[in-house]
Formats: C-alpha cells, structure tokens, sequence
C-alpha cells in the first residue's frame, strides 16, 4: 500500500537530494489481449502503482525540499511507448504517457524556479524486464544507454536518450503522420502478436 511512501518520507527527512531518479518499469510478461491477460487484476495494479503511482509520489516527497532550495533535478524514465496506444500493451503504454505528460506538465510549473525535470523515453535496451540478452547498435546495454542519456540532462526536457532510439521515434512519428491511425494501430499490432 501507500504506507511504504510515508515511511521513505521519514527515512529521508534532513537528507538534501538534489538528483531524482524514478526509474521504475513494469510490463506484462508478453505482449497479449487486455482481456486475458493471465492474474490480469494483479497485473494491472502492479503496472499502474510501479509506473504511474511510485514516480508521482516520491516527487511528492522530494520536490517541495528541492522548491526551498530552488534547485534540483527530477528524472522521469517513460518509454517510446509513451508516443501512442500500443495495442496488446495497452495498460503499459498508457502508463508511461502518464509518466512523460507529468513529467512535461510539471517542467512547465517548475522551470523558473530552478529545478529541471526531464522525460526520458527509451526504446528496447537490453535488460531483464526488456528479455534481450544481446545489446546491438539499436538496442543498447543499460550502461550504454545511461551513458548516453546522461549527456541530454539540462540540455533536453523530453528526450530518448540515445541517437538510434531518437532515429526510431522520428521514423514512427512521420508514420504517424502518414498512415491513417487505423492502419498504424493494425501495424503495431500485427507486430507485436509476434513476439
């Protein structure tokens, strides 16, 4: 439950953090129809309270010391999902565009009070939630991409933090652009019921 964020509150009172990370990500095992997905209450709760609950209150708990000092940065880890529905991960998708519209909302609110929060929108990068064990040119080690992503801090509010992913988001947003949204949400589909 929301105990747990009344006692890191408690655990970090007189602690300065300066750096805030929300770096949490949970997904369906596999891509599947919303419906029947297996324990599927479960699931969604637990996608809803990791991506959407855990990041929104420890900026609660962290943002109004960072307001006093009128410094401090909030990174908000999204995901390229975030850029549409994703049908088969639906819930997951919706999460992360929860997750970067905060994240845009609350760096309108607070850029002129010195404190700089970013989106950061990943496309597959080789991790145990991702299940790609070999890292290639388009889906970097997490080291890589940190690597990397760590360069657009103060520099980009919304980013995808590694060139090939940006590539990635630029070639999905102009299909976007030029597909009527039928015929791309068949794609996304399509593609994702072979995994």
């Amino acid at each position: 439950g929301n105990e747990i964020y009344d006692h890191i509150r408690r655990e970090l009172q007189g602690l300065e953090v300066g750096v805030l990370v929300n770096n949490v990500g949970v997904s369906y095992v596999y891509p599947e129809f919303f419906s029947v997905v297996p324990d599927g209450d479960r699931v969604m709760d637990n996608i809803i309270r990791a991506n959407c609950v855990a990041g929104t209150m420890m900026t609660r708990i962290c943002l109004p010391q960072m307001d006093e000092r009128r410094r401090g940065v909030i990174i908000n880890v999204s995901s390229i999902s975030a850029m549409h529905p994703l049908p088969l991960l639906s819930t997951y998708a919706a999460s992360k565009a929860y997750t970067d519209f905060l994240s845009q909302g609350l760096q309108a609110e607070y850029k002129e009070r010195g404190i700089y929060i970013q989106s950061v929108m990943p496309a597959y990068v080789s991790t145990k939630m991702s299940k790609i064990r070999k890292a290639t040119y388009m889906v970097p080690t997490a080291t890589a991409y940190v690597r990397e992503a760590l360069n657009t801090v103060g520099v980009e509010h919304a980013t995808y933090g590694y060139g090939p992913h940006k590539f990635r988001a630029l070639v999905q947003r102009k299909l976007m652009e030029c597909l009527p949204h039928d015929v791309f949400m068949n794609i996304s589909r399509a593609s994702l019921l072979q995994i």
